[in-house]
C-alpha cells in the first residue's frame, strides 16, 4: 500500500523549516530520517519518506517526497550619495536590489518598490520575498550639516591691483570650485567680474558664495596748448583719460596754476616749468 506524504511546502528556505505528515490512522511511523511520529519539521532539503503500520498492522510503505532547496532573495543595499542627508539641499535614493524578480518593501513606510527616494534620516529596513522566501538588510541614513561660506566684502575695488580672494569657511571642505574654473582655496583674480565659489564637504553638502570685483586703470595723457609760451604768458593744460567722470585731479605745482584740480585748467608760469 503506496502513501503520499503530505508537506508544507516542497522547497525549503534557509532557515525556515517545513512540516512532514503522514496519513492520518496509521501507527509506528518511521522516517528515512530516524525521526518518528507525523509530524516532522525538517530545514534540510532532500528525499522523504516512512514506513507504517496500518490497522491491520500490516507495513506500508510511502511514497517518496523531494524537497528542494529555495534560492533566498539577495539585498544589495546602496545609496546614491554616501549614507547621509545634507539638511535642507537633497534628497537620496536607496538601492535594494537588481533582482526585479524579488518584491522588496522598505520601512518605515510599508513601500514597496526596488529603490527608495528619500530625504529624511532614519535607519531604513527592507524585506526581500522571493517566492516563500524572506530576507531582510537595513541601513542608517545619518544628518549632514552643510558648510557656510561668506566673504568679508562683498564687493571690492582696487586702483590697477590684482586681488587674491579669500572667502570665510566654516566646516571641513574636501573641494572648492570657482565660477572662473579655479578650484583652489583663494583664487588670484586680475580682470573686473562677478566672481562666486562653491564649497563641497565630503559628504556631498554646498554652500556658495559670491562677491563683485572692480578693478581700475587709469591711462591718463596730459597736454599744453600751445607747449611752449614765454614767462607769464598762458597755456592752455588738459587731461584726457578713458573715464568721462568720477575722477579727480590735482595738477603740480599748483603755484602757478589758478585752478589745479580742474582736468584743462590754464597755467601761466613766472618760470621755466
Amino acid at each position: 500500500d503506496s502513501l503520499l506524504v503530505n508537506a508544507s511546502s516542497d522547497s525549503i528556505c534557509p532557515g525556515i523549516p517545513i512540516t512532514l505528515t503522514a496519513r492520518q490512522g496509521l501507527g509506528t511511523i518511521v522516517w528515512n530520517t530516524s525521526q518518528t511520529g507525523s509530524p516532522i519539521t525538517t530545514s534540510q532539503p532532500g528525499q522523504y519518506f516512512y514506513t507504517a503500520h496500518d490497522s491491520n498492522n500490516c507495513v506500508v510503505f510511502s511514497d517518496t517526497i523531494t524537497v528542494y532547496q529555495a534560492p533566498a532573495p539577495v539585498l544589495d543595499l546602496f545609496t546614491t550619495h554616501n549614507s547621509s542627508i545634507c539638511q535642507g539641499q537633497q534628497v537620496i535614493t536607496l538601492h535594494a536590489s537588481s533582482d526585479n524578480s524579488i518584491i522588496v518593501t522598505w520601512f518605515p513606510g510599508d513601500t514597496i518598490t526596488n529603490t527608495l527616494v528619500i530625504n529624511t534620516p532614519d535607519t531604513y529596513v527592507a524585506v526581500a520575498q522571493k517566492g516563500n522566501c524572506f530576507a531582510s538588510d537595513s541601513i542608517h541614513v545619518s544628518l549632514a550639516i552643510p558648510p557656510v561660506v561668506t566673504f568679508t566684502d562683498t564687493s571690492v575695488s582696487l586702483c590697477c591691483q590684482d586681488y587674491n580672494a579669500q572667502p570665510n569657511i566654516l566646516g571641513t571642505v574636501s573641494s572648492y570650485r570657482w565660477s572662473d574654473s579655479s578650484i583652489g582655496n583663494s583664487d588670484l583674480l586680475t580682470q573686473s567680474g562677478l566672481y562666486s565659489i562653491t564649497v563641497t564637504t565630503d559628504k556631498g553638502c554646498t554652500a556658495t558664495a559670491g562677491f563683485n570685483f572692480t578693478k581700475v586703470c587709469i591711462q591718463a595723457h596730459a597736454s599744453a596748448t600751445p607747449d611752449t609760451i614765454y614767462v607769464e604768458n598762458a597755456s592752455q593744460l588738459n587731461v584726457t583719460t578713458g573715464f568721462n567722470n568720477g575722477l579727480t585731479y590735482q595738477w603740480e605745482p599748483a603755484d602757478s596754476i589758478k585752478y589745479p584740480i580742474l582736468s584743462n585748467p590754464a597755467v601761466s608760469p613766472k618760470q621755466n616749468t
